[in-house]
C-alpha cells in the first residue's frame, strides 16, 4: 500500500485539499485516529483516494464513503526493519536493596523411624569379644561392645585388726495373755545394755464364714497313662484297671479280675448269708463246702464224696 500512494501522491494530496475546502465550517476530522489509523475512500472508477474520519458518521461527506467508492484502511508506521545488532553490555548496576522475606515452604516430608537399640549384660566368659565381662549394644545390624577390663593384682594382705569385744546375747522370755505389756500374750526381747522390746501377738479374729455346699460330682477321673480311673455316678463307683475292676453298686461289691488276692496279716473273713465261691454256669448248682467243725456225711470208701457240709457256703 505505501508503493501505491508513493506514485498517486499528487492525487491524494489533491482530493484532500478539495474534500477539506468543501467541509470547511462543517466538521472537525481527526485523521489519522488516536491509534495511528488511516481511513479513506477509494474511487473505483480513477483510484483516487480520500482520507475520511469515520467518527464524523453518515451525515458528513467527510465521515463516509460514498457508493461510487470504496472504504480502505492503512497504517503510517512501516513494516518492522531488521532486528539490529546487539548492543554491548552496560556496566552492573548497584545492588539491591534486600527484599521481604518469602512465605515459609512447606513442611518436609517425615525422616525415618530410628532403630531401636538393645542392650545386654555379659559375664565373664559369655563372649570372646569381652573375656572380663562388660555389655554388649545391638543397634540394627550393627553391634558394639563395652567390656570390662581384666582383674587387677591382688593387693597386699593387711595386718589383722584387733579383736572386737565379746557380745551379749539377748534374753527372750514368753508373755501369758493379760501382760500390761501384751494384752494377748507374747515375748519381751531384752538386750545387754537392758532396752526392753516387745513382740505382742495380735488378738484373734473373727470366725469366717461357712463356706457354700460343693456340687455333687458325676464324672470319671483317668490316670496319665490312661490305665486307671474312677467312675462316679448315682449308680455306683467303678474302679478300673488294664485286666482289673472293682465296682460298688446299690446292691453288691463286684471284683473282677485275671488275679485277685485277699490277704490279711492276722485273719481274712469273708461273711455274708451265703458265701458262694466261684462262678455259676448254666444249669449247675451251688454245692456245699465243708468247713472246720462242719457235719459231713461221706461215702465209703472215706475218700468218697462229701454228702453233708456247710448250709452257707457253697462252691460251684
Amino acid at each position: 500500500m505505501k508503493g501505491w500512494l508513493a506514485r498517486h501522491t499528487g492525487r491524494v494530496v489533491l482530493c484532500t485539499g478539495v474534500f477539506a475546502l468543501a467541509a470547511a465550517g462543517l466538521a472537525y476530522a481527526t485523521i489519522p485516529s488516536g491509534s495511528g489509523v488511516y481511513t479513506g475512500c477509494l474511487l473505483k472508477a480513477t483510484g483516487t483516494i480520500r482520507l475520511i474520519d469515520p467518527t464524523l458518521g453518515d451525515k458528513s461527506l467527510l465521515g463516509h464513503c460514498t457508493s461510487l467508492e470504496t472504504q480502505i484502511t492503512f497504517n503510517e508506521q512501516g513494516p518492522p526493519g531488521p532486528v539490529g545488532a546487539t548492543g554491548p553490555a552496560g556496566p552492573t548496576g548497584p545492588a539491591g536493596a534486600t527484599g521481604p522475606a518469602g512465605p515459609a515452604g512447606p513442611a518436609g516430608q517425615a525422616g525415618a523411624d530410628g532403630t531401636s537399640v538393645t542392650s545386654s549384660s555379659l559375664n565373664p566368659g559369655d563372649d570372646s569379644n569381652c573375656p572380663n565381662g562388660g555389655s554388649k549394644f545391638t543397634d540394627g545390624g550393627s553391634v558394639t561392645y563395652a567390656c570390662n577390663g581384666a582383674p587387677g593384682a591382688a593387693g597386699q594382705t593387711g595386718s589383722p585388726g584387733q579383736d572386737g569385744q565379746n557380745g551379749v546375747s539377748p534374753t527372750v522370755a514368753q508373755l501369758a495373755a493379760g501382760d500390761s505389756h501384751c494384752a494377748n500374750g507374747g515375748a519381751s526381747i531384752t538386750d545387754a545394755t537392758g532396752n526392753t522390746a516387745y513382740v505382742c501377738d495380735g488378738a484373734d479374729g473373727t470366725n469366717g464364714t461357712n463356706g457354700t455346699n460343693g456340687t455333687p460330682f458325676d464324672g470319671t477321673f483317668t490316670s496319665p497313662d490312661g490305665q486307671f480311673s474312677i467312675s462316679v455316678g448315682d449308680s455306683g463307683i467303678t474302679l478300673s484297671g488294664p485286666e482289673d475292676t472293682i465296682k460298688l453298686d446299690p446292691a453288691q461289691v463286684t471284683i473282677d479280675g485275671i488275679d485277685v488276692s485277699v490277704a490279711g496279716s492276722a485273719a481274712t473273713r469273708v461273711s455274708g448269708g451265703i458265701t458262694q465261691l466261684g462262678t455259676a454256669t448254666s444249669g449247675a448248682s451251688c454245692l456245699p463246702v465243708a468247713r472246720q467243725d462242719d457235719p459231713v456225711t461221706v461215702t465209703s470208701p472215706v475218700n468218697g464224696f462229701i454228702q453233708l457240709g456247710s448250709l452257707s457256703v457253697c462252691s460251684y
